[in-house]
């Protein structure tokens, strides 16, 4: 347990930058699913405009 305690800020620091990489993955995986939900929409609206 000593060396976890004497450790601690180390550790807080990477678990950190892991959960601000994660943030960061998670956004990018977001923003990319919502411009592929609105190319398809925009594809679906001009197909049925020409319909």
């Amino acid at each position: 347990m000593g060396w976890l305690w004497d450790n601690a800020v180390t550790l807080a620091t990477i678990v950190m930058a892991a959960a601000a990489v994660a943030a960061l993955v998670y956004a990018h995986l977001s923003i990319t699913e919502n411009r592929a939900a609105e190319r398809r929409a925009n594809a679906n609206e001009l197909w049925r405009e020409r319909s």
